[in-house]
């Protein structure tokens, strides 16, 4: 999932559009540090998805959930 996704999916449970902005690594490394970043920039980096249904199908005991459904657990109130 993209950061544009992730924001999207927050903004549909929420009700409102919330931007993405992507950070520079630069200045992630300055607010977090480089472990954060490096964190980071290896998100970025990895563009070989998982296959969804072929996990699904080889874990059909793991009660399997989407972001948008974790989502709608959250306390936004208290988060934002």
């Amino acid at each position: 999932m993209t950061g544009e996704e992730a924001a999207k999916i927050i903004g549909d449970v929420l009700g409102r559009e919330i931007p993405y902005r992507q950070m520079p690594l630069d200045q992630v490394r300055q607010w977090a540090g480089d472990e954060i970043a490096d964190m980071f920039a290896r998100f970025e980096a990895n563009t070989d998805f998982t296959d969804l249904a072929s996990l699904h199908a080889a874990y059909p005991a793991v009660r399997w959930h989407t972001y948008a459904d974790w989502a709608r657990t959250v306390d936004w109130d208290r988060i934002i």
